[in-house]
């Protein structure tokens, strides 16, 4: 998972929602200097302006509303330092909270996420998560953080933050939403997971939701495949473009359409001798065998060298746009699965800022001292960092409704993690109310949108944004279930640009397919339905 602030980018998610009439405030923002919450400490109190605001951390945002901005650190145990902020629009709540997630090892306040709910109408919290700064650092030998991050700044935030916002306006929000991708889509899940009661809907985008699993089976494995083999095995970003021009040959055309976007990687084959130089090839226009291998290995996932079924490859496209960054840069620690998963085994497994990767030995009594290593006593580094449970009967029982999103052109997580958790809950779902109930009983309060030739978040050459908030309390509050979601792609990804194309986003299994007649590049001429066979 990311640790760039654009990670949980609302290019991918803008949420937007009317203001409806606010009612009268109980007390002015000030007097919430003097407001008290367990083991915590209010530290900035304010009232800011319409127009531009300047936040702590130096970013300034333009057409803000009036909001009442409220700084809080909290300390649930003496090695805890959980920042978090609270801004509550001044006139025009609609009545609602809405809590934003983080990026990779978070440490910053996403106050981007903030500005994007405050105008249109909600109060919203974020928290760092109990630290500051990106690199994992904080984690070593500081195991009341390592819980801090994994699970316990965001249920924490989130209760307290209702509490500032009840005492604001004299009543508690109507509803509550969480909405976060890749660390926030994680923390998402383990809200619906562990705390239930939270919130009544959740959308969920790309998370690294099995932490542990991700960690070896992903961040870990392509390390190994990218870096540990040594410069030649690299894949700077000249490659991408050359693999995403083979796949694009091979596999674009097979959905009905040629358009640039790989629809359904699944029924996809490709021979990746097609990428490998020729003799007298000119440089930079093909690869050489050790990338050729590594780029079949990343497709392949980690095999035998991990447990069988233990963490899925990667589905095929939008290379050319997604891959730079995350698989391609220089050796050995560019890209962002060195980046990510070298700081976790330093400072939440091995307790040792030396560790290198040519320690690791794939077995499994390396593989089972990561899953089992305690944090503190009673509770292991699976325990505080996994959302990987299916069971979401509570949750769905008080109404909870869960949208969940997955680019399938993910180069840091794969898509297919996704399904495979979509599929455990199904599965649960069958247990509790029988197998021929499960589909449906699972439809009811959870769905899962794969998105084409979407990269991490965001980016790829298809449509890649869209706002999910909506439906989402559409379906919380009507019961008007979520059969699509159309997408826009902009011309240059800027909003600014125009519009390129729509395309709806369908409920998993479906997906989107060309009725036959009609612009190619609008939603509309498209039909969610289920893959062919």
């Amino acid at each position: 998972m990311k640790c760039r602030s654009m990670i949980f980018s609302f290019s991918t998610v803008l949420l937007a929602s009317s203001a409806l009439a606010a009612p009268a405030l109980a007390i002015e923002c000030e007097a919430l200097w003097d407001y008290k919450t367990p083991n915590s400490d209010v530290h900035a109190v304010q009232t800011n302006a319409a127009g531009l605001y300047r936040t702590a951390d130096g970013t300034v945002l333009d057409n803000m509303p009036t909001f009442c901005r409220v700084a809080v650190a909290a300390h649930p145990t003496s090695d805890s330092d959980i920042e978090y902020e609270v801004w509550m629009p001044s006139a025009g709540w609609n009545g609602k909270f809405v809590g934003v997630g983080n990026g990779g090892f978070s440490g910053s306040i996403s106050y981007g996420a903030m500005a994007t709910m405050v105008r249109a109408g909600y109060a919203v919290a974020n928290t760092n998560t109990g630290h500051w700064g990106s690199d994992g650092t904080f984690a070593y030998r500081h195991p009341e953080k390592i819980i801090d991050w994994g699970y316990r700044a965001v249920h924490l935030m989130t209760e307290q933050s209702k509490l500032f916002v009840k005492a604001f306006y004299s009543k508690a929000p109507s509803r509550s939403y969480f909405t976060g991708c890749s660390q926030g889509g994680r923390q998402g899940m383990l809200e619906a997971q562990r705390y239930p009661e939270d919130y009544d809907g959740i959308i969920v985008g790309a998370p690294g939701y099995n932490t542990t699993n991700h960690y070896i089976g992903g961040h870990l494995y392509l390390a190994s495949v990218l870096y540990d083999k040594g410069p030649n095995s690299i894949l700077p970003d000249w490659t991408a473009p050359i693999v995403g021009k083979v796949l694009n040959e091979a596999c674009d055309a097979k959905d009905g359409i040629k358009d640039g976007i790989i629809s359904d990687p699944r029924a996809c084959k490709f021979n990746s001798e097609a990428m490998l130089c020729k003799p007298g090839q000119a440089a930079k226009t093909c690869l050489s065998p050790e990338q050729v291998q590594a780029v079949t290995k990343f497709y392949a996932g980690p095999g035998s060298r991990v447990p069988a079924g233990y963490y899925p490859g990667f589905d095929l496209g939008g290379e050319a746009e997604n891959w730079p960054n995350t698989l391609s840069s220089d050796f050995p620690y560019g890209g962002e699965h060195g980046r990510q998963g070298f700081p976790f085994f330093k400072y939440f497994v091995f307790d040792d800022p030396n560790w290198d990767i040519h320690s690791w030995k794939w077995t499994k009594q390396s593989i089972d001292y990561v899953e089992k290593k305690e944090v503190v006593p009673g509770q292991t580094i699976a325990y505080v960092l996994n959302a990987s449970e299916p069971d979401l009967e509570k949750f769905k029982a008080r109404g909870g409704k869960i949208m969940h999103y997955h680019g399938l052109g993910d180069p840091d997580i794969p898509a297919q993690n996704s399904v495979n958790y979509y599929d455990n809950v199904v599965a649960d779902q069958g247990k509790k109310h029988g197998a021929a109930k499960a589909q449906a009983e699972t439809d009811s309060f959870y769905r899962l949108f794969m998105v084409p030739a979407m990269g991490h978040c965001r980016r790829g050459p298809g449509p890649n944004t869209f706002d999910m908030l909506p439906a989402l309390e559409a379906w919380v509050d009507k019961g008007i279930v979520p059969t699509q979601v159309v997408a826009t792609k902009y011309v240059d990804d800027k909003q600014s640009a125009g519009v390129k194309m729509t395309r709806p986003l369908c409920p998993y299994p479906q997906m989107a397919r060309y009725k036959g007649a009609g612009d190619t590049n609008v939603a509309e001429n498209f039909v969610c339905t289920e893959p062919k066979k």
